[in-house]
């Protein structure tokens, strides 16, 4: 998401012009999608401005010398920014609020480029990262070696080295490949690449198949973070 917006930044900073505001008009290029974002505008001071997206934008900005950018797939909004000029401290126009669907809705060709890892559910769609997701561990917090896997409101990881366990947000050892899958454990239908999410009763544990294997990653705590 981040380089989505950078993007639009980009293009404001290149389409102010020397002449400044009022030198003449604003274009901006592309087709209006078919579906306006019809969610939440996120405003940065905590508040969110619900309804439809006029009302919304009208209640989040409150002011005039703003401008709406959207980026649009198959007709429909994805992500909005709200690009403001002159806010308090930051002279010249920049992004203000933005709202965004969840970034399984945008081309795979970005979220590839993002640390969003999308899966695929039975039916052949992308399913919603807020159901289900995977991110590499972070390599500032040395956790490099590990791999996230977020079901819910749970975690998963794989840790190999064992660097979740001395930070100490594991809820059980990591075992690592195992000869089989459990006798209770069924497919979820949920693939990645060549990775398939398999699944217990009481899902203490994510079981990853893929052609070489089985893995088992246990769950973690919660409040798993690093400084």
């Amino acid at each position: 998401m981040r380089a989505g917006l950078a993007a639009v930044t980009a293009a404001v900073g290149a389409g102010c012009g020397a002449g400044g505001p009022g030198t003449g008009p604003l274009v901006v290029k592309g087709t209006p999608p078919v579906r306006p974002y019809g969610g939440p505008l996120h405003v940065r001071t905590g508040q969110t401005a619900g309804g439809s997206g006029t009302r919304a934008l009208r209640a989040a900005s409150g002011a005039a010398d703003r401008v709406l950018y959207s980026f649009a797939v198959g007709g429909r909004t994805k992500v909005a920014v709200v690009v403001a000029r002159d806010r308090k401290d930051r002279p010249g126009r920049g992004p203000g609020t933005s709202a965004s669907r969840d970034p399984a809705e945008l081309p795979e060709r970005f979220t590839a480029t993002t640390e969003w890892e999308v899966w695929t559910g039975r039916d052949g769609r992308r399913v919603p990262v807020t159901r289900l997701s995977g991110s590499p561990g972070p390599d500032h917090c040395g956790w490099a070696s590990a791999h996230f896997l977020t079901l819910g409101d749970r975690i998963h990881a794989r840790d190999p080295e064992g660097v979740l366990a001395r930070a100490g947000f594991r809820t059980a050892p990591y075992a690592g490949r195992l000869p089989a899958l459990p006798a209770d454990a069924y497919d979820t239908g949920y693939h990645r690449r060549d990775q398939r999410l398999w699944l217990t009763p009481g899902r203490a544990t994510a079981y990853v198949r893929t052609p070489h294997g089985v893995e088992a990653w246990p769950r973690l705590k919660e409040g798993v973070n690093c400084q």
